[in-house]
């Protein structure tokens, strides 16, 4: 049976603060216009995934193609004026547990919150604190790739920590170049021969490379999403790849929909390298408080010899050095190549707790056990069978 938090005891741990949970899109969407301030206010690093237009497009496009999914966004008002946000989901597996986890998985790449700069972080730490500790209608809570700088990661109770769980986010930290040319000749003469054999050998091949720009909202974008999404499935299945997330119904929609604002340099935007006419590259990026995301990379699987994915990246990098942006992300899980484009990293964590006898199985069976054990057996498999096994799944 769940047990609903005392509705006094969290009046008394939030010291005049009101908390409500918005259950519904249309209760989401009431908030639009608080929350979008709110995020305007708050410049705590990696917070994009917590903005209004990326998780209210979420449950508009992904969500509704998912039943038993519904918003659990938690929001910390002071009078009339919201403090903070924190957003969840519910989610129903099955005729089973109903697992609250980070608005958008798995598509968020971070987990967090929006927390005013003006509001007394304390007070809303244990407001948020008491209520997660039992909160209505859930049997397990589960959230990971929370960057341990987030202020949420502080107000979670440490024992709901998982042990072994390890991840970090990678970073270029761009302040250190004055101009692209400094990031060009800051790698050692192997890599810097490298990339301009790559460059030099694209040109001579197709003609001269260059690189557009076209922000969310604007005609093109919509397009050029779809196209990037494709590009990236042909990846996945030329890898012999699965990924739950580019097989939702709706994730492309979802993302052209996202906004983007040229004049600021913030929101959505898509870096396309081409030659002449032809799309080698496409990334979709967002941009938030001059740190960009670099979200979904796609390139023309017939050249993947060229490395033209590559080549957009380093043109991309180039472009946020022009236009002071101060980090290029290549967001969390471990990966080698991440290793020659990044320089600074912030560890991601996990938490889950269960709050009944349906959530501790859920927790210890399924989560802690099966489901490490399945990934760990279909890493083991020829490259071929997987490429079988991911095409056979999606069919």
């Amino acid at each position: 049976m769940t047990v609903f938090v005392d509705q006094e005891k969290l009046a008394s741990a939030g010291q005049g603060l009101r908390l409500d949970v918005a259950r519904s899109l249309a209760q989401v969407e009431a908030m639009a216009d608080e929350w979008c301030a709110l995020g305007q206010r708050s410049s705590l690093r990696l917070g994009y995934f917590q903005t209004f237009d990326w998780c209210a497009n979420w449950l508009r496009h992904v969500a509704l193609h998912l039943p038993g999914t519904e918003p659990y966004v938690i929001a910390v008002w002071q009078g009339d004026r919201l403090v903070a946000v924190v957003p969840l989901m519910l989610t129903r597996i099955s005729a089973g547990p109903r697992v609250l986890s980070a608005l958008g998985d798995p598509h968020t790449q971070y987990a967090g919150m929006l927390l005013d700069p003006g509001a007394c972080a304390s007070s809303v730490a244990a407001m948020v604190r008491t209520y997660l500790a039992q909160p209505e209608g859930c049997d397990a809570l589960y959230m990971e790739l929370l960057p341990s700088i987030s202020p949420l990661a502080a107000m979670l109770d440490p024992a709901w920590r998982e042990a072994g769980y390890e991840n970090q986010s990678s970073s270029l930290d761009l302040t250190q170049f004055e101009t692209p040319g400094d990031f060009l000749e800051d790698a050692d003469p192997k890599k810097r021969r490298k990339r301009l054999q790559r460059r030099q050998k694209i040109e001579k091949e197709f003609g001269q490379l260059r690189l557009r720009t076209v922000w969310g909202g604007e005609p093109e974008f919509e397009a050029l999403v779809h196209r990037c999404v494709a590009m990236k499935k042909d990846w996945i299945a030329g890898t012999g790849r699965i990924s739950s997330g580019f097989s939702m119904p709706g994730y492309a929609e979802f993302l052209s929909q996202l906004k983007g604002d040229a004049a600021t340099r913030e929101g959505a935007v898509a870096f396309v390298k081409q030659v002449g006419d032809r799309i080698i590259a496409i990334e979709v990026s967002m941009i938030c408080n001059g740190h960009l995301y670099a979200y979904i990379g796609g390139f023309d699987w017939e050249l993947r010899k060229l490395s033209p994915g590559k080549v957009q990246m380093e043109a991309t990098v180039c472009w946020c050095i022009d236009n002071g942006i101060k980090a290029y992300d290549l967001l969390g899980n471990v990966a080698s190549y991440k290793d020659s484009w990044t320089n600074i990293s912030c560890e991601l964590l996990a938490f889950s707790r269960a709050y009944t006898m349906t959530g501790w199985l859920y927790s210890t069976a399924w989560r802690s056990r099966m489901r490490p054990a399945l990934k760990q057996l279909y890493q083991t498999l020829p490259a071929g069978l997987r490429q079988w096994a991911s095409s056979s799944l999606a069919s």
